[in-house]
């Protein structure tokens, strides 16, 4: 048989020129090709595994086929499928991949290094004068630790990191998405240019074993994808703040920003120093974004077992606070009345001992308008916003239900254009923002975003809904309504109208009667 007839002949992988990308605690040069630990040390793999490492790296997000690649690596030699899945074995055993996440299986299709891709915005925005400020993104850390429950601990660690850099006025702190790495971008407009981004990527990973734990991060240049310091922290669990400050004042040196009295006071303040209560605030917040009755109650469950430990724990009273704004809002079980009522007690302590911080102020503007004093709200809002950094979600509903839209949506603006990523809330916000301007079909393009982000939550399905009975799009809406009462059978419309605090009547009752028409129940 003719050796031609050996070969696979399968499409040729094309090439392209890729920046380092990180693959956990490694970091792998494809110029060279060179996979390197987090200490630099080189990674031993045989030249096939390395080259199949090195083409898949090379087309990172994208599918490549099992023939491609055996074209690719073995050329004209013949050989089996077993070749190249032991060379996928050495690359996941020598990355620490048990879980075949970083080097995908896709069966009968082929194998993906995975590198996430946000989907395009559609407001248009470019990059705010930074000429005196440094941008820093900071992605959620990864757990490599055998129990899946860890991942709250390094999230936790992510998140505190990006509110304590956040304190330093000459940085711009961004967070990222969890799926972002090398070969991916950042959501963005079209047209907002090749320099809109970061000047410094932070990375990290966390391997945490019984006391102990490991957390390494990685600090790049963006631009370049230099890895310009990885740093390795081996301490015992009890040390976990100890970590966040040591990585902090390394990044801040690292950027050669200068630091006021004030900041360098401000940092030195810690919400709380009990690591059993900061573990039990962080375990709250992975379920209350869940965004179900259930996980609300067991979110407020694991704050106050963190206010047990520690009653003065700011981050968890305020937690908590949100946890209770959310059981009046939508809550079937829970009187609104009472959820409320505790909600009010809850910000009044809060105000009596911390009346100045952003997020008092900012849950008081929420609750303020559940109580139906919209005028109130939207100045305890402006409040919020003048105080220092807020929660975009919570300050525009302020002015979303209040009838004030557009200035809603400018705000919306005005936020996104310093930020590299939109978060859930903040999509779900502008499209309820474009529903209400009649700007439908851009509505519809994000409420489907947000669904495919949030798809457990009967609130995206109602605001796609909404805006597609709104563009004339009745079979459409209820489609959209069909698919929500199979996830959501006993949702009503008593439910909505608990839900949306609209001080126009009209407004609320005209979006009720699409809603009924398309299918939801009274």
């Amino acid at each position: 048989m003719p050796a031609d007839e050996l070969s696979r002949n399968g499409p040729e992988i094309e090439t392209k020129s890729h920046q380092p990308i990180l693959l956990g605690e490694f970091c792998f040069d494809i110029a060279l090709p060179e996979l390197s630990s987090a200490s630099g040390e080189p990674v031993n793999l045989r030249s096939q595994s390395l080259e199949v490492l090195r083409l898949l790296a090379d087309q990172a997000g994208k599918v490549v086929t099992k023939d491609s690649l055996i074209e690719a690596v073995w050329g004209e030699t013949f050989v089996t499928d077993d070749s190249l899945v032991q060379c996928i074995s050495d690359i996941r055993r020598a990355i620490g991949d048990r879980d075949h996440k970083m080097i995908q299986t896709l069966p009968r299709r082929g194998y993906r290094m995975n590198a996430g891709r946000a989907t395009p915005l559609l407001p248009t925005r470019s990059m705010p004068d930074l000429a005196k400020r440094c941008a820093i993104a900071v992605l959620p850390f990864t757990s490599l630790s055998d129990d899946r429950e860890q991942q709250f601990f390094a999230e936790g660690l992510s998140e505190d990191l990006i509110v304590r850099l956040s304190m330093v006025r000459s940085l711009v702190v961004l967070a990222a998405p969890s799926n972002f790495s090398f070969g991916g971008d950042f959501m963005r407009a079209e047209g907002a240019g090749t320099e809109f981004g970061p000047e410094y990527l932070i990375k990290g990973t966390v391997r945490r074993s019984g006391d102990m734990v490991r957390v390494t991060v990685h600090h790049l240049n963006y631009q370049s994808g230099t890895v310009i310091q990885s740093r390795r922290y081996d301490r015992h669990v009890k040390d976990i703040f100890e970590i966040q400050d040591d990585i902090a004042s390394e990044i801040i040196t690292e950027t050669r920003v200068a630091l006021s009295e004030g900041e360098v006071a401000r940092l030195a303040i810690r919400r709380t120093r009990s690591v059993p209560a900061w573990e039990f605030f962080h375990q709250g917040v992975l379920e209350h974004i869940k965004y179900t009755p259930e996980s609300n109650q067991a979110a407020r469950r694991l704050y106050q077992k963190a206010l047990e430990i520690d009653p003065n724990y700011y981050d968890a009273m305020v937690a908590d606070g949100w946890a209770l704004w959310q059981e009046a809002r939508s809550s079937p079980v829970v009187s609104r009345t009472d959820a409320l009522s505790e909600c009010r007690g809850l910000v009044e302590r809060l105000i009596a001992r911390w009346p100045d911080y952003p997020d008092t102020l900012h849950l008081d503007a929420v609750l303020l308008m559940m109580e139906g004093k919209h005028d109130a709200a939207q100045d305890r809002a402006d409040q919020a916003r003048a105080a220092g950094r807020a929660y975009l979600w919570g300050y525009a509903i302020v002015h979303i239900y209040g009838g004030s839209v557009k200035k809603a949506s400018e705000l919306f603006r005005q936020a996104i254009s310093t930020a590299l990523v939109v978060n859930d809330d903040a999509l779900f916000c502008y499209a309820h923002c474009l529903t209400l301007l009649g700007h439908y079909k851009q509505a519809i393009i994000l409420a489907e975003e947000y669904r495919s982000r949030v798809p457990t939550t009967v609130y995206g399905f109602t605001l796609l809904a909404t805006a597609q009975a709104l563009d004339s799009q009745a079979a459409a809406a209820a489609d959209t309504i069909t698919d929500m009462r199979e996830m959501h059978p006993h949702f009503t419309l008593a439910m909505f109208r608990r839900h949306e605090p609209y001080r126009d009547a009209d407004t609320l009752d005209r979006i009720v009667a699409l809603l009924k028409k398309a299918g939801i129940p009274d």
